[in-house]
């Protein structure tokens, strides 16, 4: 994960307004992690990848897109924080 760290500062550098995302396989099968970096710290967060989408916090989406604009109308209102 320092790696995908590195990453995300980077991007946090280069827009700092922004928040950046990184997907990355776990080391659990069928499982990624959803990395973010909403200010300072990063937030890592495992969804599974099912025959019928994306389960994330207990809800299915269709795909990343989908979980990731759940996130960003979530944010702060849930885990992660």
């Amino acid at each position: 994960l320092e790696e995908v760290e590195r990453e995300l500062r980077d991007a946090k550098a280069a827009q700092a307004t922004r928040i950046p995302y990184f997907v990355s396989p776990s080391q659990h099968a069928g499982r990624y992690v959803l990395s973010y970096l909403p200010g300072a710290r990063a937030k890592h967060e495992l969804f599974t990848l099912t025959p019928r989408g994306l389960r994330f916090r207990g809800q299915l989406f269709p795909g990343t897109e989908q979980l990731i604009k759940h996130l960003k109308t979530t944010f702060g209102r849930g885990r992660g924080n």
